[in-house]
């Protein structure tokens, strides 16, 4: 095994070791990297792991983003008390 391919095995194990939920998904880290800077900037991790299970559900390319995450506010239903959280809202393509 030559030293580039040596470094790039211990890439994709430290991005498995960081992110096992997004590595069970099938998505690599260049697409993870898009996800997070480029489609969804700004949106937390774990909901764009949610629009990526929304769109896998319906059969979707999340590249394309037929799924916006909107943020709202939601009643907390441990705390009874309204917090915001990204929202999974369809887009007008859909």
């Amino acid at each position: 095994m030559n030293q580039v391919t040596a470094i790039q095995q211990q890439a994709g194990e430290l991005f498995a070791a960081n992110y096992p939920a997004v590595v069970q998904r099938g998505i690599d880290e260049s697409t993870w990297g898009a996800l997070c800077n480029t489609i969804y900037p700004g949106a937390n991790p774990d909901s764009i792991i949610m629009a990526v299970d929304y769109c896998n559900a319906r059969k979707l390319d999340i590249m394309l983003k037929p799924v916006h995450l909107v943020p709202m506010q939601v009643k907390d239903a441990r705390s009874n008390e309204k917090v915001w959280r990204y929202v999974p809202r369809r887009g007008v393509g859909m």
